[in-house]
């Protein structure tokens, strides 16, 4: 966490002390604060992420840090962040229940 607030860019975990469990974090900011991470854990295919998928991925962390920041404006910033990651939860849980992840038993 330190090195991202210091440089806040796309960080491979690899060899990094961290209590960050994964492969890539990509920060997420707004007004220049560092104010979380979205962690990438390995693939179960052992494949590395394309980079057109980490360009996705840092996208989607560049408009979180805007969601959060526009958020706490709105509603005051007495638990946004918390309130943003609840809602966040309950979005992934509706999404893991309308498509369940699927196990690939035969790789090409």
């Amino acid at each position: 966490m330190v090195r991202l607030h210091a440089h806040p860019q796309v960080l491979d975990l690899h060899g990094v002390e961290t209590a960050l469990h994964g492969d890539i974090g990509f920060p997420i900011t707004a007004r220049g604060q560092l104010l979380g991470v979205v962690v990438l854990g390995a693939r179960s295919s052992g494949e590395r992420y394309a980079p057109d998928e980490m360009a996705a991925i840092s996208q989607l962390a560049t408009s979180l840090g805007a969601a959060v920041d526009i958020f706490a404006t709105r509603t005051g910033s007495d638990g946004a962040v918390e309130r943003l990651v609840a809602s966040v939860d309950a979005l992934r849980e509706e999404l893991v229940r309308r498509f369940p992840p699927t196990v690939n038993k035969n790789p090409l």
